[in-house]
Formats: structure tokens, C-alpha cells, sequence
């Protein structure tokens, strides 16, 4: 799956050094937030990001065929699964055992930072900016694409599903074909059969639970009230629910009402409860703990929500990040015309990644900001950071 970064992309790339400057004048510019991560992350590190981007490819590219990648391919098997039968699923253990290393070693850094952040009278959300997000969102979307669902899944297998082109066969657009990769292992990949076409969008938010600054998770909700899901079909719009710590009842994980019990499920509708009535029955409630690297996944429609943090019995703080894909007939990924952790598909094979800037990133979680204040108060912070992009633009934001 042979990708490339493309320039053109960048549909503010004039504004690039004119932003940059100014954010590093303000003190919020890409040295204040490397800073801040006590010089464990990177942001705005192009070279950095690049070299990600191709260790994610690379390793893509063998989690189709090769054999030591079979635990990886299992896990999203049993995600796509979960998925079609009770609306959530998990990638146990997925960011810490089968990313690659530019990932799973930020793990504790992502935490520990979280804290800083937060700390310092921002939002968790900031972690955005950190250009390992970017890679780990990057790769959740590349390796649920990449690879194949197993059969019960898909739809009956036809000559249409698969090529004859040999494995890792060079297209004349410079992508890398998978074709006979997937003929090889007798499955369809979700591209093929139509099962997955999410991208990425700007749609994203992160918590520390810690009993002080925030003593639970949001309230019983549908992440997307008006998203239709037809029976048998995969979600247009997903949640993606990355764990930066231990998340176990004590400290506030998540709960899930599973699809199958939840009668309002396929219909869309402002209904945040399973009887229209914004209540559920307590035993079909799920308790999904989850371990460090674990990441947890739900169809915008599953209802939800998360615990509440218990300061006696807590084992630390619950600190995860949670981002979406969308089918983009459902929802554009573009947000006030920038697309902030972008993968963009090339064709039918291929990939496009463009490097956003730490300006695109902080104008993102602003905007996330502003979308979310019903849950979380704007801080001072973020009035401060609106107003330099008001300043910076000349336009309300």
C-alpha cells in the first residue's frame, strides 16, 4: 500500500509561514507544545512525521501476507466481527503490541503529558497537536482498511473481489497493488467489498479523570443522533476510543448498550435511549474495561457513556483519546476548509498523507472547542487561543 505525501494538498499551505510565526510570537507555536511534553513528543516535526508515515506503510504492507503479523489481523478480524453484531468493538492491545514503534513508544509520553496539558489550564484535547496522534490516528484508519474481513462479514466471494495482479505489483500511478496478497490469504479487504470507506474527519476529544478536574465521562448519548444504520450494513460514522491508561470501573471506563438491545438502534432519530424515552434497561448495559493500548470502537448510533471516577478506589487516572471515521457521504472531513489529520484515498489502492501544521491542529481543537462547550466549559486558555485566530484571520470564529 504504497502512499505518497502530496503538496497540493495543503489547500492553506500560503498561510503556513505567516501563522507559524505568529503562534510562536504568542508563545503557543510549535516550541511551546514540545515543551510542554517535556520534550517527549514532537510537534511539527516534518521529518519526524514523514518517517512515521513510512514505517506505518511498511508495516501495512506485511500485515496482509505476512505471518507475524497474524495476531494484528485476527484482532480487526474480531473487531469487524463485534461490530456487525453488537454496533462496538475492541483492538485489544492493538497500540501497544502491533503498532509500530513511533506509536506505541509514545504511549506513556501521550499520558503523562495529557496531565501536563491539563495541568497547565487546557483541555486535554491539546494532545492533538502532537504530531504521534497524528500517526496513530493515521495507522487505526490505514490498518482497518488494509486488513481483510473474514467471510461472514463480507459479501459471497465473485471473481470481481479480488485481481490476478501478483503481490506488491507497481501501478503505473506509482501505488502498490495488494491484490494478490489478498487472493493469497482467500479473503476480501474491506475496500473491495464495500464494508469500509471511512476517513478520517476532524472530529475528536480527550479526558483525564482524575476526581478533581473532571470526576466522569459524558453522560448516556449517541455520538451521531441522526446517522441510519440499515440491518446488515457497517456504520457510516465510527468512534474510535484509544486508551492512554488503565480504564477500569473505579476510575470511569466506558459502558455500552449493545445493539441487539437497543430497539431505536437502526432508526435514526434524536433518541438517547433505547425506548425513545432516554432510558435503558441496566442489565443490557455492558462494562468495557480496557488496558493501556487497548482500543475500543462503536457505530454512532450505539449509545453510550462513560463512569464515574472513584478517588478511594481508582488505580490512577483514566486518560484516553477518542477520534472518527465517517463515510464521507455522511460527514465531509473537511472542517472550515482545513483537513486536520488527513488521510485522503489515491484511487483504489493508494494513499495520500499531508503533514497539517501545529496552526491547522490548534484551529481544529478550537473549533472542537466551540462544538463541545455544552459538555466542557470553554477555558481561558482556548478564549485566548480563539482570540489570536480571530486576530491572526479577521474573521469570528
Amino acid at each position: 500500500m504504497e502512499g505518497r505525501i502530496d503538496e497540493e494538498l495543503a489547500p492553506t499551505a500560503g498561510l503556513d509561514r505567516q501563522f507559524h510565526e505568529y503562534f510562536e510570537e504568542k508563545d503557543v507555536g510549535a516550541a511551546y507544545w514540545e515543551h510542554l511534553s517535556a520534550g517527549t513528543l514532537h510537534c511539527n516535526d516534518e521529518e519526524f512525521f514523514h518517517h512515521g508515515v513510512e514505517s506505518v506503510r511498511a508495516q501495512i504492507n506485511q500485515c496482509v501476507s505476512d505471518g507475524e503479523y497474524e495476531g494484528v489481523r485476527s484482532t480487526v478480524r474480531e473487531f469487524h466481527a463485534s461490530l456487525r453484531d453488537e454496533g462496538w468493538g475492541a483492538l485489544r492491545q492493538s497500540l501497544r503490541s502491533y503498532a509500530p514503534p513511533c506509536i506505541s513508544c509514545a504511549l506513556p509520553h501521550l499520558a503523562s503529558t495529557a496531565e501536563r496539558v491539563v495541568s497547565h489550564g487546557w483541555p486535554a484535547l491539546m494532545l492533538a497537536v502532537y504530531d504521534e496522534v497524528a500517526l496513530l490516528s493515521f495507522w487505526l484508519q490505514a490498518v482497518l482498511h488494509a486488513v481483510p474481513s473474514p467471510r461472514a462479514v463480507g459479501a459471497p466471494r465473485t471473481e470481481a473481489d479480488v485481481s490476478t495482479a501478483p503481490e506488491g505489483t507497481e501501478q503505473a500511478d506509482g501505488t502498490t497493488s495488494l491484490d494478490g496478497a489478498c487472493e493469497a490469504a482467500s479473503e476480501v479487504p474491506p475496500w473491495v467489498s464495500g464494508e469500509c470507506r471511512w476517513r478520517l474527519i476532524a472530529d475528536h476529544w480527550a479526558w483525564v479523570l482524575d476526581g478533581r478536574r473532571e470526576d466522569r465521562g459524558w453522560e448516556l448519548h449517541r455520538d451521531r443522533d441522526m446517522l441510519e444504520v440499515p440491518h446488515g450494513a457497517a456504520p457510516k460514522y465510527l468512534t474510535l476510543w484509544c486508551a492512554l491508561s488503565e480504564a477500569v470501573p473505579a476510575n470511569g471506563c466506558m459502558y455500552v448498550l449493545p445493539k441487539q438491545y437497543d430497539p431505536c438502534y437502526h432508526a435514526k432519530g434524536d433518541n438517547s435511549g433505547a425506548d425513545g424515552r432516554g432510558s435503558v434497561c441496566v442489565s443490557d448495559v455492558r462494562c468495557v474495561p480496557a488496558s493501556t493500548g487497548d482500543v475500543l470502537s462503536w457505530s454512532g448510533r450505539l449509545l453510550h457513556f462513560g463512569g464515574r471516577y472513584d478517588e478511594r478506589r481508582a488505580p490512577c487516572k483514566r486518560i484516553a483519546f477518542a477520534l472518527a471515521l465517517a463515510e464521507p457521504d455522511f460527514e465531509d472531513s473537511l472542517l472550515h476548509g482545513i483537513e486536520p489529520l488527513e488521510m485522503m484515498c489515491d484511487g483504489e489502492w493508494g494513499w495520500r498523507v499531508r503533514f497539517t501544521t501545529v496552526w491547522e491542529r490548534l484551529y481544529a481543537c478550537c473549533i472542537q472547542c466551540i462544538l463541545y462547550e455544552d459538555n466542557v466549559p470553554l477555558c481561558n486558555n482556548v478564549r485566548r487561543l480563539l482570540n489570536l485566530f480571530e486576530r491572526a484571520t479577521g474573521e469570528e470564529m
